[in-house]
Formats: C-alpha cells, structure tokens, sequence
C-alpha cells in the first residue's frame, strides 16, 4: 500500500523517515500523558489555561468555552497533529490514496480507543466524547492535508498546460 523507502532518492528517505518518526513521537506524547494522573493533568490544564487567557480576550464567551473543555481542546489537538503528520506521509507515499486514507482513519480509531483505555489503568476514567475530539481532531487535519494535496496537485495541471 505505501512505497519502500529503499526505492526512494535520498531526499524522500529522508521526509520518509522524519515523517515517520514525527508520528512515533506524536504517539509517544498521546499515551504518555495518558499515564498521567488526574492531579498531574489538572496542574497542566491549569497552565495551558493561563496561557490561552492571556491570547483571548478575557471574560469572553470563546475564553470561557475553551477553558470549560480544555480536557477536550487537547484531545482535538494531539490528534490533529497526528493527523497532520499521517495524512503527509500518506499524501507522499501512499501507492493507493482512498485505502490508504481508510486505513489512516481506522488508525486513528484504534489509537483513540487505546488511549482511553490505558487511562482507565491509571485511576483516570474512558471517556466517549474524548474518543470522538480525538477522531474529529485527525479527521480536521487529515482533510485538511488532503484538501492541499488536492490543490497542488490542480495547480500543478494548469501550469503543465
């Protein structure tokens, strides 16, 4: 389904790789701080919160939605990003786009699934709704990716012509 890196030039080994490893590396972060314990994970919503205070304007509905979910704003965002990078590597070499974007999505589900239980080992509870931001963040950046692929891809056509 995807292209052997030993068939690549040098450059494409090497965004091969790197992207490769952005991915292990967001995964690394996702079920690590799905290790945390709940006290942990408070302290650092608490500081993530300041910050985002700090960005938006206070006493504002968005400042007070987002902080409000800040559990589900980083669910959203650690799967974004690993969306970002999976739907890269799929863009670049991917033999067959459609199944390898299946198989991206049902990645993501499995991934989200096992984060959610490997809190439940940590005195920490599964949560639904996490599962769904965690799917939706991937699905956002994977379309995203995608949709940019799609656009270099016409632009590209119209300068051949």
């Amino acid at each position: 389904m995807f292209i052997k890196p030993t068939s690549l030039s040098i450059k494409r080994k090497v965004l091969w790789t790197t992207l490769l490893i952005l991915i292990i590396l967001s995964l690394l972060f996702i079920f690590s701080h799905s290790t945390l314990s709940t006290e942990e994970v408070s302290a650092e919503s608490g500081t993530v919160e300041e910050i985002i205070e700090e960005i938006l304007p206070p006493d504002s509905p968005v400042t007070e939605e987002v902080t409000n979910n800040m559990d589900k704003v980083g669910h959203f965002g650690e799967f974004f990003i690993l969306g970002v990078f999976c739907a890269l590597f799929v863009g670049f070499f991917s033999l067959k786009r459609l199944p390898a974007v299946f198989s991206s999505m049902l990645f993501a589900q499995l991934v989200a699934f096992s984060d959610e239980t490997l809190q439940m080992f940590t005195g920490r509870y599964a949560d639904v709704v996490d599962m769904w931001f965690d799917v939706f963040g991937f699905a956002a950046a994977s379309i995203v990716i995608y949709l940019l692929f799609w656009l270099a891809k016409g632009v590209k056509g119209i300068k051949e012509r």
